[in-house]
């Protein structure tokens, strides 16, 4: 019977914790006191103030935080429940308040990662090298599952360094990732509760009047002001609430703006290849490498759904993976267009066939006869061999005809060192194969990971390391190209490098003919007779 009693005990306080828990979460006018905008994203904050049970019969609760409950005369108090009083005692009855309603069952918890489920409340305390120091107090009822806690000090990488022109200056020289993933090491981005934060920054400037706690803000590529945050410069502490995590960091900047914007020309200046899967070996999460940023893929189902394979993962440093912006999560029902790599005016056929196509505009031309193929000017040694999935990565267009005007020009590079290694692979673990040398001009028949695939012999093909090589102003006639802006500002330079000067800016889907390609920059006409040059990785060439 007393086992049988635990049991019921123990099942009610368990459902009672779950209800405080959702309950508290809908922020209804019932469950919440005090109340106040705040700097959260759900503009609130505040203590939840609950008395269980709400309500009883043939009595009454007192407010929180007593909660005891007195029961009307006539009736005495029960555990929790207002019963009739027995003959016996009702003379001497006149209502009676014992009962005091327990609080939430709770485990509080501490360290420098910790996890808990929704009944638990923990403090997440970190110190750093450099003496800088995190407290993180997370409140019962934050989380729905149970959720490892857990923040690193990093560095402030160059995509998310405010432009020059704003002049803001991290202080502490230091940004602080939080995270939270569940038991499946997904990430969890909605809380329940505030969560309150300070930060102890040695050296925090006397004068906080130019002082502001800024988040990263991961959508917009920007950092933005978290207002209300208290700077203590005895203690060096930086108080702050709230209920979602990435990067926060201290700027010191003259009015603190409540946005900073980034440098999007830096952004994802990494190696790795578009639409490569990377992880790296602290790791177990895998990301979609796309349009310069990586998309977290939240599950196996999603993976697998995808048709993506387990072997086809490349493990990369936690360096090379901070060079891209965190991007929207991949999700089962979106269409991922594959991206081809082969340079325009390649010649190509898939191994082991006879069948030869001019890749152009990013489309696969039949050349159907030899008579077309040599009419044209073409070699058979500048044929390259590929693998159908290369090939199947671009739409079939129009048969070439022979008296077609295509005058495309395949991009070349010239040696620019003694003696320079060709490879098996686009990568150091790649077999030599061969040696080129100083001031040899070779066509570029694709691009992987900072290495270039050429043609170094008849109809055989290597890949030798783009940092000792020379791209070549490569003019695009005849069939023009085109480029479409793939990124909201895109800044236009007077040389095809950072170091030209900005003359103007172009927006977000406007499109623009080639007039020529330098070192991956495009040369634009963007204004009537007037013409500079952008970024080829944010554009989209036609």
């Amino acid at each position: 019977m007393k086992i049988k009693s635990k049991i019921v005990i123990s099942l009610t306080l368990s459902v009672l914790m779950i209800f405080m828990c959702l309950s508290s979460a809908s922020a209804t006018e019932s469950d919440w006191q005090n109340l106040t905008p705040d700097v959260l994203e759900s503009g609130l904050s505040g203590t939840v103030h609950n008395c269980s049970p709400l309500t009883v019969t043939n009595g009454s609760v007192a407010a929180y935080p007593s909660c005891t409950i007195t029961c009307n005369s006539g009736y005495t108090l029960s555990g929790s429940s207002c019963v009739a009083s027995s003959s016996s005692s009702s003379a001497s009855s006149s209502g009676s308040s014992a009962y005091v309603a327990p609080s939430l069952p709770s485990t509080t918890l501490s360290g420098e990662s910790v996890t808990i489920n929704y009944a638990e409340e923990a403090t997440l305390t970190k110190t750093f090298s450099d003496n800088s120091k995190i407290v993180i107090e997370i409140p019962i009822c934050t989380v729905e599952v149970e959720t490892t806690f857990d923040v690193e000090q990093k560095s402030l990488v160059n995509y998310e360094t405010p432009v020059a022109t704003v002049g803001a200056i991290l202080v502490g020289n230091t940004v602080f990732e939080i995270t939270a993933v569940d038991a499946e090491n997904m990430a969890v981005t909605s809380f329940y509760r505030a969560i309150t934060i300070t930060i102890t920054i040695p050296d925090l400037p006397e004068d906080t009047s130019n002082l502001g706690l800024y988040y990263y803000n991961n959508g917009t590529d920007s950092w933005g002001l978290i207002p209300g945050t208290q700077f203590d410069t005895v203690t060096g502490q930086v108080t702050f609430t709230t209920d979602h995590f990435t990067k926060f960091a201290v700027f010191e900047i003259t009015g603190t703006p409540y946005f900073l914007s980034v440098d999007l020309s830096l952004k994802g200046v990494g190696t790795i290849a578009e639409n490569a899967l990377v992880k790296t070996s602290e790791s177990p999460a895998v990301y979609l490498i796309e349009n310069s940023k990586r998309r977290l893929i939240t599950s196996a189902e999603i993976f697998l759904a995808k048709g993506y394979k387990w072997g086809d993962i490349l493990v990369v440093s936690q360096a090379e993976m901070d060079n891209y912006a965190i991007g929207t999560a991949v999700t089962i029902d979106e269409v991922i267009e594959p991206v081809g790599t082969l340079s325009d005016g390649m010649l190509v056929r898939k191994q082991g066939t006879y069948g030869v196509y001019l890749i152009h505009n990013n489309e696969k031309r039949p050349i159907k006869s030899a008579e077309i193929f040599l009419g044209r000017g073409y070699k058979w040694g500048d044929v390259v061999d590929i693998e159908q999935s290369v090939l199947d990565l671009y739409t079939l267009g129009e048969d070439v005809a022979i008296s077609e005007d295509i005058t495309t020009q395949l991009q070349t590079i010239t040696i620019n060192t003694s003696r320079l290694r060709v490879r098996s692979l686009a990568g150091l673990e790649g077999d030599i194969i061969t040696l080129v040398l100083k001031g040899q001009i070779y066509s570029v028949l694709a691009e992987q990971n900072g290495w270039y695939q050429i043609n170094y012999e008849s109809g055989k093909t290597g890949w030798v390391m783009g940092i000792y090589a020379i791209l070549n102003d490569s003019s695009v006639t005849g069939l023009e190209s085109s480029i479409t802006i793939n990124t909201p500002r895109l800044r236009v330079r007077n040389l095809a490098s950072l170091e030209g000067k900005i003359i103007a800016i172009v927006l977000e889907g406007q499109e623009y003919s080639a007039l020529s390609q330098q070192d991956g920059w495009y040369k634009i006409n963007y204004e009537s007779g007037k013409t500079g040059w952008v970024m080829g990785m944010y554009v989209i060439k036609q």
